[in-house]
This record gives C-alpha cells, structure tokens and sequence, in this order.
C-alpha cells in the first residue's frame, strides 16, 4: 500500500462530523434562547405601555374605572365579575393572543386630599406565562373626578 496518497481517513472524517454538529447545536441553542428573551421582553413591552395607557385612560374618565370612589377599591378583574353593575372589559384585555389583567388601586394621604389628589395604581399581569409577567405605574388624579 502506498502511503503517498492524500485524503481523509474514517476517523479524521467522523472527528469533523463531531465538531461540527457541536457548533451547531450550540449556535441552534443560542437563537432558541434569544428567542425567548425577545418575545418575554416582548409581552413586557406590552404590559409597560398597556399599563401607561390605563392611567391616562383613568386620568381622563376615571369614572371609567373607578366606580366606586376611593372605598371601592382595589379594582380588579376579580372584584368587578362579582359586581353586577360595571362591565369588565376594562380589566381584562387580550393582545395577542394574551390576556393582560389590569388591577387598580387608590388612596389617598392627608397631603394629597389638601390639594384633592388622589394616587392612582395600576398593575397590569399576564398570569399565564412562565415567569409571570407583572408591571405597575403610578399617577394621581384631581378628587373631584372620583367623588361616589
């Protein structure tokens, strides 16, 4: 047998294959995770702004959301299923294919009831995805708008 003649062997051949599924597994693995992070930031983004458009949504029309003054409270999906006199579209809405549930909470201090303020909280959640997405952001609205 010649020992001149080029080429791979077996084992060179079957060491490549090995590499090189490595790398591709790894680099598949790396763009299943990215995958994921950016469709949980993603769901987060949505809760962030879903939550900054309720307090400007309640800002404006608080009676909207706050039916029964700052005794009624907290103000959640829960709570308004059990009380035949709101509707409750406001506190569970679906984007994309998610169903955000949007919870609100008011109080109010002395300093803020001198200058008829009343602090708003709004947390918005996606219970149904692993981690639990969850946001909240918090505002004021004049008193006058929330009288029973």
């Amino acid at each position: 047998m010649n020992k001149s003649e080029n080429g791979f062997t077996l084992i060179e051949v079957l060491v490549s294959l090995t590499l090189l599924t490595s790398i591709v597994l790894v680099a598949s693995s790396f763009f299943t995770q990215s995958n994921t992070i950016s469709s949980y930031n993603n769901q987060k983004l949505v809760a962030v702004n879903l939550a900054r458009a309720t307090l400007e949504r309640i800002q404006l029309a608080p009676e909207s959301y706050i039916t029964d003054g700052l005794n009624g409270g907290p103000y959640t999906y829960q709570n308004c299923k059990n009380s035949p006199k709101t509707d409750c579209e406001n506190y569970q809405i679906k984007i994309n294919n998610h169903e955000y549930r949007i919870d609100v909470t008011v109080s109010q201090d002395l300093n803020e009831q001198e200058i008829e303020l009343v602090d708003v909280r709004v947390d918005v959640t996606l219970p149904n995805k692993k981690p639990t997405i969850e946001t909240s952001v918090e505002g004021f609205v004049k008193h006058a708008a929330l009288s029973p």
